[in-house]
């Protein structure tokens, strides 16, 4: 009962662990994590889902980036047939007339392009109501309280990540387009990008992404933002519902290392090299792989993976609803594993003595725990907490093992010590496996007794003396 009881207290405090969510824990779960992505084979992403890459290839053939807007207009020529272009760039500086009108018409006649704009916190250029005006078409005005009315919705405050500058596109590159997103990325504190935050707030609005944003055209629908009484709780756009954090974050499931999404090279789209059916009615996203830019960030699949690759990879998990689960079911699941986990080690230890064999059942355990957690992440993409049962693993094997040493082993050294000189080697083992047996007035048994003599024996003893008895 002792050890079961240590191994519910263990659970407690793991839970109580989990649901506080201590910085250095949750540093450690992201790292389980990073490792069940690595271990994973690679998932091939949705078709409807390709890129147009400025890369090497690009860059050696066309000069160094960034090239001139007259160049660049050949690449939305050649794109009028997908449903919606996504630009991870941005045209925030007059280049010369010629050049800022010939991208403008590229971009107009495509109808299909969604330009990026970027928020910042360091911004001190002032904008004039056209640049601002083109980035307000965007903001989201549907927001919708889970179980309240549209009106209790706008006056919420939400923990959403605000800035205070934005860097926009130019009034006449700006004006063509079919639609604007936000294309900044948040890593997390060690510099890894797992999640990426689908909204953002600036001046009092709400502004997505621009993978939603691409979405929003893809789809030709709305984009509704569902709140909850502790933040963000959904993002809905047409028949997709893609759930976020509290803040508006997005959980990425990655498909790959870079270059798991089909890519076409930008200079190969200019030339004509590749086909514009090529692109019929799909979601095409344009910006920079070339690792001399450096639009490159780290992931737990890939150290250099580009950035415009993490776009696509928020529209692919949309598009096939492949999305990481995490939700109140996983965390009861989490929980349960927690005092489940403990209380199985600790029934095991009460009935196991050897320590070696339950270590190797501590051990074994861990084992079949991590296997079935990235089960459940390889084949079903739910995301499990496989830190914490494991710690609950640990703190009850660590604490039953002590309490065997210092209560009951002690124990045990004491009998044998006092009983050692009076009685067998085997009844002392015997006693010390079951110290109750220890009582006053014996114990009854049915048994036989030989009773033998030695002959000649009394006669012996009457010459000897005792010492030589």
């Amino acid at each position: 009962m002792v050890f079961i009881l240590l191994g519910l207290a263990s659970s407690l405090v793991i839970v109580f662990s989990y649901w506080s969510k201590p910085r250095f824990l949750v540093g450690i779960d992201m790292k389980a994590l990073d490792a069940m992505f690595s271990v994973r084979e690679p998932v091939a992403p949705p078709k409807d889902v390709v890129i147009v890459a400025v890369d090497e290839k690009s860059v050696n053939e066309l000069g160094r980036w960034p090239w001139t807007r007259v160049k660049t207009a050949g690449i939305f020529r050649n794109l009028k047939s997908a449903k919606a272009v996504a630009v991870d760039i941005v045209y925030s500086e007059p280049e010369s007339k010629e050049a800022d009108e010939a991208l403008a018409k590229a971009v107009k006649d495509a109808g299909n392009v969604v330009l990026g704009f970027f928020f910042r916190d360091d911004s001190t250029k002032a904008h004039g109501e056209a640049e601002l005006g083109q980035i307000r078409r965007s903001k989201i005005g549907l927001i919708r309280a889970v179980g309240a009315d549209e009106s209790q919705s706008r006056n919420q405050t939400l923990p959403v990540v605000e800035f205070g500058g934005v860097e926009t596109n130019i009034p006449r590159i700006g004006a063509a387009a079919a639609g604007f997103g936000v294309f900044n990325i948040i890593p997390q504190e060690d510099g890894t990008y797992r999640v990426s935050n689908l909204v953002y707030l600036y001046d009092g609005d709400i502004y997505p992404t621009l993978p939603v944003s691409a979405l929003k055209k893809f789809y030709d629908g709305d984009i509704i933002l569902y709140t909850a009484p502790y933040g963000i709780d959904s993002l809905e756009i047409n028949d997709k519902t893609i759930p976020l954090d509290e803040e508006g974050a997005f959980q990425l499931n990655f498909y790959g290392p870079g270059g798991s999404f089909k890519t076409y090279s930008a200079v190969d789209v200019i030339n004509g090299k590749v086909s514009p059916d090529t692109f019929k009615d799909k979601l095409v996203f344009v910006g920079v792989t070339e690792k001399g830019i450096y639009d490159i960030r780290p992931t737990p699949v890939d150290a250099l993976f580009p950035g415009v690759e993490i776009l696509a990879t928020i529209a692919g998990n949309v598009i096939d609803n492949r999305f990481l689960i995490h939700d109140t079911r996983v965390v009861i699941f989490d929980i349960a594993m927690i005092v489940i986990m403990a209380v199985v080690l600790s029934v095991i230890i009460a009935f196991v003595s050897s320590t070696f064999l339950s270590l190797l059942i501590f051990g074994g355990l861990i084992v079949a725990l991590v296997f079935f957690d990235f089960h459940l992440f390889s084949s079903y993409n739910i995301r499990p907490g496989v830190v914490y049962p494991i710690l609950s693993l640990c703190l009850t094997y660590i604490s039953t093992e002590a309490f065997r040493t210092i209560v009951v082993e002690k124990k045990s050294r004491f009998l044998k010590k006092a009983f050692s000189t009076y009685v067998s080697p085997q009844l002392v083992a015997e006693i010390s496996k079951n110290p109750d047996s220890l009582k006053l007035g014996g114990e009854k048994r049915e048994i036989s007794v030989l009773f033998s003599d030695i002959r000649g024996f009394t006669t012996l003893s009457e010459r000897l003396t005792p010492v030589e008895l």
